[in-house]
């Protein structure tokens, strides 16, 4: 018998076999040698096959390394302002459509996760204890609803400024010092007719979100501060959504 020492004690007695075998490699059984064979031969070029595919997937149709701005033109310049807030709005918009995550993660009841709960130090304090999901909500449907909404009656107004008030209050006339140029000049605003039966033909739900009453037009300058006043409001708008999406980023994955 043989003494197998740990340290200067003697704890365990064993045979010269049984201690010649505790050190010797033991032979892997038939079976096992067929589990790495199967693993060398068919499972690891699965795996290298695999993997490609996955990378390939991803540069023809994920594109993580792209955010496609589908509301601005491809055609048209467009500043980097407004291009970074589409940008974050996209994101946001793919989270909601793609990622759903709602599917995945628990946003609601007592271990959803609310806007400033355990943080003192927060932008918008009006919204602490919101649930971050319906934060997150917010934010896509203000960009994919509201804003357009908003936008389009911008648009509006500023045709029907165009329309009623800058070209008939301004004509042209021959220059008396050269009269083949023309000077533009303007009608005084108490001089200005209106043509009431055009104005009648005008978007009424429109312009009466913004103005009391139809004849609001004919009143010089309201139309047009009704217009810098959207516009102001429009921006801000952008801008609070915008800081929302910081706010929110570190819940944005699933």
């Amino acid at each position: 018998m043989e003494c197998l020492k740990i340290g200067h004690q003697c704890d365990v007695k064993m045979s010269r076999k049984t201690l010649k075998n505790l050190f010797t490699p033991r032979e892997d059984s038939f079976l096992e040698k067929l589990q790495v064979e199967f693993e060398y031969r068919i499972l690891d070029p699965l795996r290298d096959w695999v993997y490609p595919g996955y990378k390939l997937r991803n540069l023809l149709f994920n594109r993580y390394d792209l955010v496609r701005l589908k509301q601005l033109s491809k055609t048209e310049y467009c500043s980097i302002d407004e291009r970074m807030f589409q940008a974050n709005m996209e994101l946001i918009v793919q989270f909601i459509e793609k990622e759903r995550p709602e599917e995945f993660v628990v946003w609601y009841g007592d271990e959803g996760p609310k806007y400033g709960v355990n943080n003192e130090n927060i932008l918008y304090p009006e919204l602490k204890g919101k649930y971050i999901l319906d934060i997150i909500k917010d934010i896509y449907n203000f960009y994919k609803k509201d804003l357009l909404v908003l936008e389009d009656d911008y648009t509006y107004l500023l045709r029907t400024w165009s329309d009623f008030v800058f070209v008939p209050q301004h004509y042209e006339k021959p220059c008396e010092d050269d009269p083949s140029m023309v000077e533009i000049c303007s009608i005084p605003w108490n001089e200005m007719k209106f043509d009431d039966e055009e104005l009648n033909k005008l978007n009424k739900d429109i312009l009466l979100k913004y103005l009391k009453n139809i004849d609001e037009i004919k009143e010089e300058n309201k139309l047009h501060d009704v217009m810098n006043e959207l516009s102001t409001m429009i921006h801000n708008k952008k801008q609070y959504y915008l800081h929302l999406c910081i706010e929110v980023r570190n819940h944005l994955w699933t």
